[in-house]
């Protein structure tokens, strides 16, 4: 996943879907945008799951999702800043496949094992945040995709 040199603010994320989707977000109401923001880790890199302590702190940077819920089972996005287009059937995950949608795909594998109810969207995806630069972006596209899939209104853990 590269940062995006696109506009990741909600009006210009809501144009590029309704292009990008123009069927699924022909209803203005059902539109949303969920943000989640990179991170660094001020002290204690790789200690979390070692038992030991850690000061994270949230930066500006951030993945943004504008989306539309569906009904179908299926998660459609696009990325604002290549135009690539991804999707999978909520269904049947599948294998991994070796590029950004696996978060996506293993994010709704873990709602959906802990007994949330998920939905599928069309959605257009942009960052902010480089990938491999240290500031999770891996769990930004997760946190985002969990509020996506759980339709957005409220968290996916609070069901």
């Amino acid at each position: 996943m590269t940062a995006s040199p696109a506009p990741s603010a909600p009006a210009a994320l809501l144009e590029a879907l309704g292009v990008a989707f123009p069927e699924a977000a022909a209803d203005h109401s059902r539109l949303r945008v969920v943000r989640a923001p990179g991170r660094v880790n001020l002290i204690g890199e790789h200690t979390d799951y070692n038992d030991g302590f850690v000061l994270p702190a949230a930066i500006s940077l951030a993945i943004d999702i504008a989306f539309v819920p569906v009904d179908d089972g299926r998660v459609e996005l696009v990325m604002a800043a290549t135009g690539e287009r991804a999707g999978l059937d909520l269904a049947a995950l599948g294998p991994r496949r070796g590029t950004w949608l696996d978060y996506v795909a293993g994010t709704a594998w873990a709602l959906q094992g802990a007994g949330v109810a998920t939905r599928g969207f069309r959605g257009v995806l942009a960052s902010t945040i480089p990938a491999g630069a240290g500031l999770s972006s891996s769990a930004a596209i997760e946190l985002a995709t969990a509020w996506a899939l759980a339709g957005g209104d409220r968290p996916p853990w609070t069901r």
